[in-house]
Formats: structure tokens, sequence, C-alpha cells
């Protein structure tokens, strides 16, 4: 029904960012900019949690690349 595919169509789109690849390999490519930035480690704090979420990021690109 109409019903089932919207609520099917909802699901997808809410998952899309999750297995959305691309978006991954960009968030990487972008944390690994700043990384080497001669600022970066002034504040420790947030480049702690950029790179946390880089290497959070790799895995699930690495993770992609296995299958």
């Amino acid at each position: 029904t109409t019903e089932q595919y919207n609520e099917l169509s909802e699901r997808i789109v809410a998952w899309g960012g999750f297995f959305d690849i691309a978006d991954r390999k960009i968030k990487i490519e972008e944390a690994q900019r700043i990384s080497v930035e001669p600022d970066f480690w002034n504040a420790p704090t947030k480049a702690e949690t950029i790179l946390k979420e880089m290497s959070k990021q790799k895995y699930w690109v690495k993770l992609y690349d296995g299958v």
C-alpha cells in the first residue's frame, strides 16, 4: 500500500546516512585536512574528538570495502 511504501521510504532515508560511504569518505578527508593545520592541537579536546570521529569513519569505510 501507499502507507507501507511511505514508511519504507522513511526508513531507507533514515538509514541512508549510515550506509553513505561517499559521505563518510568526505568526512575522513575533511578531518585529515583539519588535522594537519598548524594550530590543530591548540584545542586538545576538540582535536581528540576529530581524530576519534575520523577513526570511526575509517572503520566503517574499511568494513564496507571488505564486503
